[in-house]
């Protein structure tokens, strides 16, 4: 999922698809997966390969957290979404509440750790929930409650990968 999200914000970026497979093949794995940071750290570093070409694009220069601020996590996250015009990516335990369910609800029961995309934002029944893609191949949307819920276990976080040279 890490290697998905990533090359999924790149490819929304630049309108073209990344080989999903080379980023993966590149970064430290354990048998649950990767670390997003490790993920994002090696698209900054040494780029993403595009389908079908044989060199790698190198359009980014870091990756930064969008759930801090001066806001909640939510806000946060919706403001860096109008700033950068790009989904962000998110690291958070999956629930088991969130299976089958197009609104997730508060997760209790976390059956693993997961990375997806917050693609927008939309009103659900008159609150603002974002738009999520989490490779299941249908949008899901999560709430203010929910998202700031999802985000408070140590290590839950929120990131941009960027064009821009952060200090």
């Amino acid at each position: 999922c890490t290697c998905y999200t990533t090359c999924d914000i790149a490819e929304d970026q630049n309108n073209f698809e990344f080989d999903i497979d080379d980023l993966w093949m590149r970064i430290p794995q354990s048998p649950q997966g990767a670390n997003p940071r490790d993920v994002l750290g090696e698209a900054v570093k040494n780029g993403l390969l595009p389908k079908g070409k044989n060199e790698r694009l190198k359009n980014w220069r870091s990756y930064w957290r969008a759930d801090l601020g001066n806001m909640d996590a939510f806000d946060n996250v919706r403001s860096a979404l109008m700033l950068v015009k790009s989904p962000i990516g998110v690291g958070t335990y999956w629930y088991r509440e969130w299976l089958n369910s197009p609104i997730l609800p508060i997760g209790k029961t976390p059956m693993n750790g997961h990375m997806y995309v917050i693609e927008g934002w939309r009103e659900v029944e008159g609150k603002p929930h974002f738009i999520l893609e989490a490779w299941m191949g249908k949008k899901l949307y999560m709430s203010r409650e929910v998202f700031n819920e999802a985000l408070k276990p140590y290590g839950m976080q929120t990131w941009v990968l960027s064009t821009s040279e952060i200090d």
